[in-house]
């Protein structure tokens, strides 16, 4: 894996095999997978992984091998993961998160209720191993 950013969070964080939580850094390659165990990330960050200001300005993940990926959990969990099934999620966007990753294979759960504009803008663009859409059951949606 590795990112790229405008506005990386800050707190946002890594664990592989369940090991020790480290802050994600830059086009930091992070080895997962096979024998090295499971990726799991998390957050806290009230504006998701884009700018709150400009959708343009996002986080994104790359995975560099050909290896099939499965997104799996709650993507609240990079907005507060202690209370990610209360957090308030209207500010929240994750804008192009997974652009052009064609090795996703299952996005992660978007329960989130209510959503700031652009929340999920191209997120899985060119995901073309991505079979199945995520349920959306957000009821409050923002004016764009």
């Amino acid at each position: 894996m590795r990112t790229n950013y405008y506005t990386l969070p800050e707190s946002l964080q890594y664990s592989v095999n369940g090991g020790e939580w480290t802050k994600v850094i830059e086009d930091e390659e992070v080895s997962f997978g096979g024998t090295n165990g499971n990726l799991r990330l998390r957050g806290k960050s009230s504006t998701g992984t884009a700018d709150d200001k400009n959708k343009n300005n996002y986080s994104y993940i790359k995975f560099g091998n050909n290896t099939p990926v499965a997104c799996t959990g709650d993507i609240r969990t990079l907005v507060d993961y202690e209370n990610y099934d209360t957090t308030d999620t209207s500010s929240a966007r994750f804008c192009s998160l997974f652009s052009s990753c064609t090795v996703l294979t299952t996005a992660p759960e978007l329960p989130a209720m209510s959503l700031a504009d652009y929340c999920y803008y191209e997120m899985f663009e060119e995901c073309s191993s991505l079979t199945t859409a995520p349920e959306l059951p957000a009821t409050i949606l923002a004016r764009h």
